[in-house]
């Protein structure tokens, strides 16, 4: 039983910062995320 309460535990921790990841990258600006696109291409043009 005390792997299971263990498990159990290890859960009711993992699945809300699971959720709050998730809603935090759902909530972040589409605006943001171009900008890091753009980024990334500056950079791999650079480094090609």
């Amino acid at each position: 039983m005390g792997k299971w309460a263990a498990a159990a535990a290890g859960l009711a921790v993992a699945v809300p910062l699971l959720v709050a990841v998730f809603r935090a990258r759902r909530r972040r600006k589409r605006r943001e995320t171009e900008i890091d696109q753009a980024e990334l291409n500056r950079w791999f043009r650079r480094h090609r």
